[in-house]
């Protein structure tokens, strides 16, 4: 999918540098952050796609996220969408 397992898609999202004071509140947060991680893996990393295909879930990110005029989420699930094989749903 062209993501890295272990990034965590809020820091990524909102541009939260590695070590910068936003960074180490966060990281203060353990189960915030391990949530909010674990909700987007269980949209986007399913175990089970018989009811919603991952490129049908990114393309409905992407739709939300241009809806939002959120032009950090627009280009992170439209790589998602590319990455899954998906560009023609954008």
């Amino acid at each position: 999918m062209g993501q890295d397992t272990d990034e965590d898609v809020i820091d990524r999202l909102a541009g939260i540098a590695p070590g910068s004071p936003l960074d180490q509140v966060r990281r203060q947060r353990t189960e915030a952050r391990r949530h909010a991680q674990a909700s987007f893996e269980a949209l986007f990393r399913p175990l089970d796609e018989t009811a919603m295909g991952l490129r049908e879930r990114a393309a409905v990110a992407l739709f939300v996220a241009a809806l939002h005029g959120d032009a950090a989420a627009e280009g992170f699930y439209a790589g998602l969408l590319e990455g899954c094989g998906g560009g023609a749903l954008a």
